[in-house]
C-alpha cells in the first residue's frame, strides 16, 4: 500500500492506453473495471488515513530542485475524503459514457483530479488541474449538442485562466521565499508553517479569489456552468459538477488558505459581505430561472459561496464546514446532473420512476435539509457567523430559505417522459455516492472526523494562531486593567 496513491494516479492513464486498442467487445469492460477497482482503492486509502491529520501513503521525489518543486503525494483526512468521493463519482460516470473516446477521456481526467486531490506541491495541484480541462473539453465535442464549441471554449478560458493566475501566485511565493532567505518549497508544510510578508498576501489574496472563482463558477463567474450543463452529455455535466467544482473549492482551503491568512483576516470586513450577497444574488436567480440544468449550475455556485463564507470567517466552525460542503455539494451535484435527461431547446424533464425520487433526494441535500450530506456545513457556517457578526445569519437564514422553495419547486416542475430509464448498472453505481452522502448528513463525525483533523491541523497553525494572539491581548489589557 505505499505506492497506493501513485497506483491510483497512473492506473487510468494506463486503462486508457489498454481502451484505445482493445477490441469492440473488451475496451469497456477494461474502463468499468478501472473505475471500479479505482473506488475500491480510495475506499481503502480512505479507510486507512481517513482518521489521521498526518499524509500516508507519501510519494516523494525532487522534480525541479532549483525551484523547490517536487512530485509529492499525500493522502490525509481531508484528501482521503474527497479522493473518495472523486472515486465514486468517475465510476459513475464511466458506466453512463457511451462511446471508446468519451471512456478514455474521462480515464485521462480521473488521472488528473485524482492527483490534484492528494498531491502537497502547490504547483502539483496546479499541474494535475490542468490535466483535468483538456479530456473535458474533448468530452464537450465527442459527446454534447449544438452548443457544445461555445461551451468547451468558455470552460477552457475560465479554467486556464484561474490556472495562469494560480501559477502567478507559486512563482511569487518562490520569489518572495528567496528574497527572505527562506528555503524555497511549495510544499504545504512550509507553506502552512513560513509566514510570508502581508504586501504578498494581499496580491495572492486577489489572484487566489479570483481563481477560484472561475474555476468554481462563483457569481458572476458563473456563466460558462450554464451553458455546460445544458450543451453537454450526462457523464461531461458530471465531473464538471461532482470533481471540477470541488476540486478548485479544495485548492482554496489546502493552499490560499495557508498562504494568504493574514490577508483574508484583514479584509474579512469586506469579503465576508461580498460573498453573502454573491450567495444570495444566485439565490435569487435560481428562482427566476426555468431551465433545470441551469438551475443545477446555479444551486452549485451557491454551494461555492457557502464554501468561501465558511474559508473566510478564519474560525474553526467555518474552515470545517466548508470542508464537509465540499465533499456534500460536489456528491448531490454529480447525481443531479446523472438523473436529468439533456435537452437544449425546452426545459428539461427528469427520467421517469426510480430517477424522479433520486433527484429529490439531491435536490433536498443541496437545499441543507436536515440528516442529508451538507446540513452539517450549513450549521457550522451558521455557527461560526453567529459567534462573530449576528447580522449574516439573516441574509443566510434566507439564502436556505430560497434553496429550500427551490427545491420544493423543483421537483414538482419536473415532469415525466418516455424517455428510457437508466440501466441497473448506472443505478448501482449512483448508489455509494447517496450512501456515502447519507452517512455524512446522519453523522458527521463518522465519515468527516479525517476531514476535520486535517483541517484543524491547518486552522490550528493559522486560525489558532490569530487565536492565540487575540487571547493573549486580551488577557494583557485585563492585567493592565487591574489595580
Amino acid at each position: 500500500m505505499d505506492y497506493a496513491l501513485l497506483i491510483l494516479v497512473c492506473m487510468p492513464l494506463v486503462c486508457g492506453l489498454a481502451t484505445s486498442v482493445m477490441p469492440a467487445g473488451g475496451w469497456r469492460i477494461v474502463a468499468v473495471g478501472c473505475g471500479v477497482l479505482e473506488a475500491a482503492l480510495a475506499l481503502a486509502v480512505f479507510y486507512l488515513a481517513g482518521a489521521e491529520a498526518a499524509p500516508h501513503f507519501v510519494v516523494r521525489y525532487e522534480w525541479i530542485p532549483s525551484l523547490g518543486i517536487s512530485f509529492y503525494l499525500g493522502a490525509d483526512g481531508l484528501s482521503a475524503a474527497l479522493l473518495l468521493a472523486i472515486a465514486f463519482v468517475f465510476m459513475a460516470a464511466l458506466y453512463a459514457a457511451q462511446g471508446r473516446g468519451e471512456s478514455i477521456a474521462l480515464l485521462c481526467a480521473t488521472a488528473g483530479a485524482v492527483g490534484a486531490t492528494v498531491a502537497r506541491d502547490f504547483f502539483l495541484y496546479c499541474f494535475f488541474c490542468e490535466m483535468v480541462v483538456w479530456p473535458l473539453c474533448v468530452l464537450a465535442a465527442l459527446r454534447g449538442g449544438k452548443y457544445r464549441e461555445s461551451a468547451a471554449l468558455q470552460f477552457a478560458l475560465h479554467n486556464l485562466l484561474g490556472g495562469t493566475l494560480l501559477l502567478f501566485v507559486a512563482a511569487s511565493a518562490i520569489y518572495y521565499q528567496r528574497q527572505a532567505g527562506l528555503m524555497v518549497s511549495l510544499a504545504i508544510e512550509p507553506l502552512v508553517s513560513t509566514p510570508l510578508p502581508l504586501s504578498f498576501q494581499f496580491m495572492a489574496l486577489v489572484a487566489c479569489a479570483l481563481a477560484f472563482a472561475l474555476r468554481t463558477s462563483l457569481f458572476p463567474f458563473h456563466t460558462w456552468a450554464l451553458l455546460w450543463h445544458r450543451a453537454v452529455d450526462r457523464s461531461s455535466s458530471m465531473v464538471v459538477a461532482g470533481v471540477i467544482l470541488p476540486l478548485g473549492a479544495y485548492g482554496l482551503l489546502r493552499f490560499a488558505l495557508p498562504l494568504c491568512t493574514e490577508a483574508i483576516g484583514t479584509w474579512r470586513v469586506v469579503n465576508l459581505p461580498l460573498l453573502v450577497a454573491s450567495a444570495l444574488a444566485v439565490t435569487l436567480l435560481i428562482l427566476v430561472e426555468r431551465h433545470p440544468l441551469r438551475q443545477l449550475s446555479l444551486i452549485a455556485s451557491c454551494q461555492m459561496a457557502w464554501v468561501a463564507i465558511g474559508i473566510a470567517s478564519l474560525s474553526m466552525e467555518g474552515v470545517q464546514g466548508a470542508a464537509i460542503i465540499i465533499i456534500g455539494a460536489s456528491i448531490a451535484g454529480a447525481v443531479l446532473s446523472c438523473l436529468l435527461e439533456r435537452d437544449e431547446e425546452r426545459t428539461v424533464a427528469v427520467v421517469v420512476s426510480w430517477s424522479r425520487w433520486g433527484v429529490l433526494w439531491a435536490v433536498l441535500t443541496l437545499a441543507g435539509l436536515p440528516g442529508l450530506g451538507v446540513f452539517p456545513g450549513y450549521l457550522q457556517i451558521a455557527i461560526a457567523g453567529g459567534g462573530q457578526w449576528a447580522w449574516w445569519l439573516a441574509p443566510l437564514g434566507l439564502v436556505a430559505v430560497l434553496c429550500a422553495v427551490w427545491s420544493l419547486r423543483f421537483f414538482a416542475f419536473s415532469g415525466r417522459t418516455n424517455t428510457p430509464q437508466l440501466s441497473r448498472n448506472q443505478y448501482i453505481a449512483l448508489l455509494p455516492l447517496v450512501l456515502y452522502s447519507c452517512v455524512i448528513g446522519l453523522y458527521p463525525p463518522s465519515i468527516a472526523q479525517g476531514s476535520l483533523s486535517a483541517v484543524n491541523e491547518i486552522a490550528s497553525m493559522t486560525v489558532g494562531s490569530q487565536r492565540s494572539s487575540s487571547a493573549e491581548a486580551d488577557s494583557s489589557a485585563k492585567s493592565s486593567e487591574e489595580p
